[in-house]
């Protein structure tokens, strides 16, 4: 169950307390849609995440066969029927057993709103997936490392080399004074 909790806020950047609240209703299995609710989103406005990618519906296909055992739990994300509370421990383990100590959940919800951005994803797309309601906010998510604008530096030079002649800058007259 954590491994899929997990990965879901690792392709979606959504808030861990959104995934909780996910259930079998706001599934779609005709259209592999599913829709949180206003009421379960933060921004209290729904939104819809369209299960079209191999790693999102491989998750799914997990959680619907965890269901089988469990089919009177309404919660998409479960453990043994009972909703998901906390898992602070279990993500303590999991974290000493991967050798990233000191990581934090919301960690992920970082990486899949960058994910998201350098995929390409429009600004407006990715707020929406993420739930993001201001700018502002969703900035504080996506940050730049040391490497990407210095690459973004190089790309500059690369462009100005390509530029015919020389530069036509003309140096500015000093004004008079009266």
């Amino acid at each position: 169950m954590l491994r899929d909790f997990v990965e879901w806020v690792f392709w979606t950047g959504m808030r861990k307390g959104e995934i909780r609240k996910l259930t079998w209703t706001a599934f779609n299995r005709e259209t592999w849609v599913l829709t949180l609710p206003a009421r379960s989103a933060k921004t209290r406005r729904p939104r819809r995440i369209p299960l079209i990618t191999r790693e999102l519906r491989a998750i799914m296909e997990r959680r619907l066969a965890a269901r089988r055992a469990h089919p009177e739990c309404p919660y998409v994300f479960s453990r043994n029927g009972k909703p998901v509370v906390q898992f602070r421990k279990a993500w303590a383990k999991a974290c000493r057993l991967a050798g990233i100590q000191g990581r934090l959940f919301h960690d992920f919800r970082r990486t899949g709103v960058r994910n998201l951005i350098r995929a390409g994803v429009p600004r407006s797309i990715a707020m929406r997936i993420s739930g993001h309601a201001t700018e502002t906010v969703f900035e504080r998510y996506n940050i730049d490392t040391d490497k990407e604008i210095g690459d973004a530096r190089e790309k500059v030079s690369g462009y100005v080399a390509t530029l015919p002649g020389e530069p036509r800058v003309q140096p500015l007259r000093r004004a008079v004074s009266e």
